[in-house]
C-alpha cells in the first residue's frame, strides 16, 4: 500500500483532542490523529504497538500517512516519527484494536471530527456535535464494505490461481494495458491544424487508427503464442502461458518504439525541408 510523508500545518484542539492537520492531494486541509495518540486513547499498555495493528490492516486502510518531527536537541535524539492517521482509518483501527475503549472511543472520536468540520476547535460538552447514529452506521458500514471487497478480490484472485488462469487482474495488468500503450505509440501523435473543423477530421482518424491498431496488436499477439479463437479471453490464459506472453510483448514494444522513432525522424525532416522552402526569396 501507498505510503506519503507529509507536514503537519498546525496542531487544532478538539475537545482535548490533538489533531494534526495536514494538506490533502487537491491542496485541502485534512484533520488527522498521531497513531501514538490513538493507541494511548484506546488503553494500549504501549501505544506505540498500534503501529503493528496499522501494519497489519494497511491494505484496508489505503494511502497512509507518514510524518518525521524535528529532531530533538541533544546528539543522541531521533526524530519523531509515525502514522497520521484520517477519521476513517482511525476508525477501522480503533474498530479492529478489539479493546475495552473501543466502542466509547468510536463515538467520541467522529463528534470530535465532525465539531472539526464544523469549525469549532474550542472543547465544548454542548449535545449539538454529538454524532447521529445514522452518521455512525454510515461510517462503520464503508469500512466494512472496504474490507469486504478486499477479501473478495482477495479470494478471487487465489480461486483463479488454483484454477490455473491468469484471471483478470493479471489480464488486465500484464497484458490489456500493455496492448493499449503499444497501440497509442503505433499512432502517429495528433498534428496542430489551423481550424476546428481539420482538428476533428484528423481526430475521427486518430480514433480510427488507433482501433485499427489495437485489434491489430492483439491479433499479433494471439496469432504468436497460439491463443486465438472466439470465445478467448486474456482472463482465462493458462498461467503457464503468461511468460511468453511477456517475451512476445517485449519484442512487440521493441518494434513499435523502432517504428516510432523512424517516423519521429522522417516528419522533423519533412519540417526542415518545409522551413527551407518558406525561407527561399521568391
Amino acid at each position: 500500500m501507498s505510503k506519503r510523508t507529509v507536514e503537519v500545518v498546525r496542531v487544532d484542539e478538539v475537545q482535548g483532542w490533538p489533531l494534526a492537520v495536514t494538506r490533502g492531494d487537491d491542496g485541502g486541509e485534512v484533520p488527522t490523529i498521531e497513531d501514538v495518540e490513538l493507541g494511548r486513547r484506546l488503553g494500549f499498555e504501549r501505544p506505540h504497538d498500534i503501529r503493528r495493528l496499522i501494519v497489519r490492516h494497511e491494505n484496508s486502510l489505503g494511502a497512509l500517512s507518514r510524518y518525521r518531527g524535528e529532531k530533538p536537541t541533544g546528539e543522541k535524539g531521533r526524530p519523531r516519527e509515525g502514522y497520521l492517521l484520517t477519521e476513517e482509518q482511525a476508525c477501522f483501527i480503533a474498530a479492529k484494536s478489539e479493546t475495552p475503549k473501543a466502542n466509547e472511543l468510536l463515538r467520541g472520536m467522529i463528534a470530535v471530527f465532525l465539531a472539526w468540520r464544523r469549525g469549532m476547535l474550542a472543547p465544548t460538552g454542548g449535545s449539538g456535535l454529538a454524532p447521529t447514529m445514522a452518521q455512525i452506521v454510515a461510517m462503520m458500514t464503508q469500512i466494512v464494505r472496504q474490507e469486504v471487497k478486499l477479501v473478495l478480490e482477495a479470494a478471487k484472485d487465489r480461486l483463479e490461481s488454483d484454477c490455473g488462469i491468469i484471471g483478470k487482474t493479471k489480464a488486465m495488468r500484464f497484458i490489456k494495458h500493455e496492448l493499449l500503450d503499444l497501440a497509442k505509440r503505433s499512432v502517429p501523435p495528433l498534428p496542430a491544424l489551423p481550424t476546428p473543423e481539420a482538428t476533428l477530421r484528423a481526430g475521427r482518424e486518430y480514433v480510427r487508427s488507433y482501433m485499427r491498431a489495437r485489434t491489430r496488436l492483439d491479433n499479433e499477439l494471439r496469432g504468436r503464442i497460439g491463443y486465438s479463437g472466439s470465445g478467448r479471453a486474456w482472463a482465462n490464459l493458462p498461467e503457464r502461458d503468461l511468460p511468453d506472453v511477456k517475451l512476445v510483448l517485449a519484442e512487440m514494444r521493441g518494434r513499435v518504439e523502432a517504428d516510432a522513432k523512424t517516423r519521429a525522424a522522417k516528419q522533423a525532416q519533412v519540417e526542415m525541408f518545409g522551413e527551407k522552402l518558406g525561407a527561399r526569396p521568391n
